[in-house]
């Protein structure tokens, strides 16, 4: 562990969302900020997304380290206003949010000046991160960037017909900011490889910065499943309800082959999975447990007590994205069984040798997978994970590279 140096360095953090706002976005920043004062940076926060989160937990604050600063920009007149011009103009690229999006952005200028910022580091989803970038940059800043998702030019978002020109400017938006940026980091190798064969030209290369899982929210969970009940756990949300229900029926085949599944077997859900709504009418209702959005604490706990850990990647999501709840997974649970087609998430689970993978298409692969786990389950086997992979995860030491990133993209051009 590194000792807690007094932050000397100041880098302004540009993000969408941030504590006590509970989203899935949030985590990756907000692990950043907890750990970046230990390498000698303090990092000031700047939350540009104006709409309010569905969902708030104020214990994420214990998280924000008292060298942090976040800087909310209010809604003056002029933001105000800019709203209405935004929708008066149908703006193409930031839709009925425009206006208040980009007061905020403008109010970087003034906030790096006031706060001695040596660097900005811009984390947004893709379609909105190339406009505050190049706003930091026309006010001097060098600027790191940080996909959390694969560039929409990797993905072709928006090339579906409806808005050509919005797919257009996006693409424009992120190939400039890209070029200009000091550093650009993925978070997958597979999209590192992706933007290579792309050829898309960056000034030092792309950098990989996975996401990971924070091993103090483990520290001191003492893991003890009941040895009487085999247990599943999924959590978080669920974009596309047909994997779920090919799930359904895979679990309804295996509970007919395995009766004893049906009395020794339950399904823990976090968050707002809707597995009941899928399995009405099916003898695999009786096994889900539906529990809500519980506090982080909590769904560490769950997944460290669960004997098996699903993961779901419906086949709308490209080969390039690795869900951030599989790296808690790969920490906290004893086998993870994975129903996503090929890409950077089979990878990882792979290479931890943490799980199976299955196609989430085939309910008779998934009726083999659950019965197989089961068995498995009862007679004692478990993998043989790779804990030199999966450490490599750990939120402090990715935050450790990031704060070297930051370093070297401080240095002014001689």
């Amino acid at each position: 562990m590194t000792d807690r140096q007094t932050p000397r360095r100041t880098v302004l953090v540009v993000t969408n969302l941030f504590a006590p706002a509970l989203d899935t976005s949030v985590f990756r920043i907000l692990k950043f900020v907890k750990y970046l004062p230990e390498f000698g940076w303090r990092p000031v926060i700047i939350p540009v997304e104006v709409r309010k989160p569905r969902r708030m937990d104020a214990r994420l604050l214990a998280d924000v380290p008292p060298e942090a600063a976040v800087i909310r920009p209010r809604r003056p007149f002029r933001r105000f206003l800019s709203e209405i011009l935004a929708l008066v103009r149908r703006d193409p690229v930031f839709g009925s949010r425009a206006g208040p999006y980009r007061a905020a952005v403008r109010a970087i200028p003034r906030i790096a000046r006031d706060t001695g910022a040596e660097v900005c580091l811009v984390t947004l989803p893709p379609a909105g991160l190339s406009y505050p970038a190049l706003k930091a940059m026309e006010a001097g800043l060098p600027v790191v960037l940080d996909f959390r998702d694969p560039p929409t030019i990797l993905e072709k978002l928006g090339r579906d017909g409806k808005n050509p020109a919005r797919a257009r400017f996006f693409e424009d938006a992120e190939r400039q900011a890209i070029r200009q940026a000091r550093r650009v980091i993925l978070n997958t190798e597979a999209a590192r490889a992706a933007a290579e064969a792309a050829g898309l030209a960056t000034a030092a290369g792309f950098d990989v910065i996975t996401n990971g899982y924070d091993e103090a929210e483990f520290a001191g969970i003492d893991a003890a499943p009941p040895a009487e009940v085999f247990t599943m756990l999924y959590t978080g949300s669920v974009h596309e309800a047909s994997h779920i229900a090919n799930f359904i029926r895979g679990l309804e085949r295996a509970l007919q082959r395995i009766p004893e599944m049906g009395t020794r077997s339950r399904l823990v859900v976090l968050g707002d999975a809707r597995f009941l709504a899928q399995a009405a009418r099916s003898p695999a209702a009786a096994l889900i447990e539906e529990r809500g959005w519980v506090p982080r604490a909590e769904v560490a706990r769950a997944i460290a007590n669960a004997h098996a850990c699903l993961l779901f990647c419906p086949p709308s999501t490209t080969p390039l994205r690795v869900p951030s709840k599989l790296y808690e997974y790969l920490r906290g649970a004893r086998e993870i069984l994975a129903f996503v087609n090929e890409g950077a998430a089979a990878q990882v689970i792979r290479a931890a040798r943490a799980g199976t993978v299955t196609t989430p298409e085939d309910p008779e692969a998934i009726a083999r997978e659950a019965a197989r786990a089961f068995l498995a389950w009862r007679s004692g086997a478990a993998p043989d994970k790779n804990r030199g992979a999966i450490a490599a995860y750990e939120r402090r030491a990715l935050t450790a590279r990031l704060a070297a990133i930051l370093a070297e993209a401080s240095v002014r051009p001689a």
